[in-house]
């Protein structure tokens, strides 16, 4: 006979449990090679990608009761082995790579999409951590709504789920986002080149509350970056 809290938790197994849900062709539904024509036509590559989207939505989501310039961390770790498995395990990355057989054949960001679900399907190949899943998927818990299949993680659940990712603590106290970007393509220089290069007019402000900082890490090793002094003389002699 189960007990009252035996049903509770049973009950509230049930109510975290994770899963992927792919989204299919209907009404209102815009298929993913859709979504991805304007990236494509931007001509722009994978760390130019990231960089602008990235700080452009840090800096439209700043506090309005902030003090100071915008601080970014850009992190990059290659994961192999056991930290591999576990992020591909907490993110069921498998069903992902199950899927692959649907991207034969494709090209573009549909190739690219089947070499990435490729290396999750290698236990010893290294999975970076901006290669582009053609496909529309939400992962989390079961809404119960059709409209919106899944909801997020949230409270002490979503914090030990954040963690098993291997991403980093934080407090209640902590302002700002986390994200993670499996199977990056984009190398930890070439996204100090872009910093540089989109965003040095932040960068130079003498305006603290419209300054933009950034920090560097690759493999955990804190690289310098970010002072686009060249592009700096260039734009005063063009003006001058």
């Amino acid at each position: 006979m189960n007990s009252t809290s035996e049903l509770e938790r049973h009950s509230a197994a049930s109510s975290t449990h994770r899963s992927w849900d792919f989204l299919r062709h209907g009404a209102g539904i815009l298929p993913a090679s859709n979504m991805a024509d304007p990236l494509r036509g931007s001509n722009l590559g994978p760390a130019d990608l990231l960089v602008r989207e990235a700080v452009q939505n840090s800096l439209d989501e700043r506090r309005a009761d902030g003090d100071g310039p915008v601080r970014i961390r850009f992190e990059r770790r290659v994961l192999t082995g056991s930290d591999k498995h576990r992020l591909v395990d907490a993110l069921e990355l498998s069903v992902l790579a199950d899927r692959r057989r649907y991207f034969r054949g494709a090209h573009n960001w549909y190739g690219n999409g089947d070499a990435v679900l490729a290396a999750i399907a290698k236990p010893d190949a290294p999975l970076p951590v901006l290669a582009v899943y053609a496909g529309q998927a939400y992962y989390g818990i079961d809404s119960h709504e059709p409209a919106n299949p899944r909801r997020p993680l949230e409270g002490r659940d979503a914090h030990a789920w954040a963690r098993s990712l291997g991403l980093p603590k934080r407090s209640e106290s902590d302002p700002g986002t986390t994200v993670m970007v499996p199977a990056a393509a984009a190398t930890m220089h070439e996204i100090i080149e872009s910093c540089a290069r989109w965003w040095w007019p932040r960068m130079q402000s003498r305006d603290p509350d419209r300054r933009v900082e950034f920090e560097f890490v690759d493999e955990g090793e804190v690289l310098a970056g970010g002072r686009p002094r060249s592009r700096i003389r260039l734009f005063r002699a063009a003006g001058a």
